[in-house]
């Protein structure tokens, strides 16, 4: 969520306004900042589990490995939405607390901190409209080698669902203000 921040540096800068006159498409645009983001991401996931690995991690590989397109479908999902209202917003001061405001109740709302079976039942069903939600309970099954598990399922089909959501959304946006 927080790479709106450098959109807006990009939009004050006049680096979105020199995209104006090239022929290039609205979505390989805002893909070129989501790929970037991805990459970054499953490149910090990498560098987390070697760091770990010497301190006693362990996990199911095939699970690992199956997780990291689910983390990419997160990243994608966020990334669209961060770079998109970075360029609606234009401003720090009106970005910031946005960001934060759906980061913190994102993080609580996902299990990652405490898992979700031990709160209330309502609170349990918002957490379901939660996609981060989805990646969290997938992560636990695939690290314990349960791949066919129904958490995994739900996770691509939400991540999915999302993903092409934002793009969507994201797109046209960036056709809005980049024409």
């Amino acid at each position: 969520l927080f790479t709106g921040f450098g959109t807006i540096d990009e939009v004050r800068s006049g680096v979105l306004e020199r995209f104006r006159v090239t022929p290039a498409k609205r979505f390989s645009i805002l893909s070129g900042y989501v790929l970037f983001d991805t990459c970054s991401v499953i490149f910090q996931c990498l560098l987390f589990i070697a760091i770990a690995l010497p301190f006693g991690f362990r996990a199911d590989w095939l699970g690992m490995l199956i997780l990291f397109p689910l983390l990419a479908l997160l990243t994608i999902t966020t990334s669209s939405f961060g770079n998109a209202m970075g360029v609606v917003l234009k401003s720090e001061d009106k970005y910031a607390p946005l960001v934060h405001g759906i980061n913190l109740p994102v993080l609580l709302l996902s299990g990652t901190l405490l898992p979700m079976s031990l709160a209330p039942t309502w609170l349990n069903i918002v957490a379901h409209f939660n996609p981060v939600f989805y990646v969290v309970e997938a992560a636990r099954a695939l690290a314990l080698g349960n791949i066919g598990s129904i958490e995994v399922l739900y996770a691509v089909l939400a991540l999915v669902a999302f993903a092409l959501f934002t793009m969507y959304w994201a797109t046209n946006i960036f056709k809005k203000v980049v024409t």
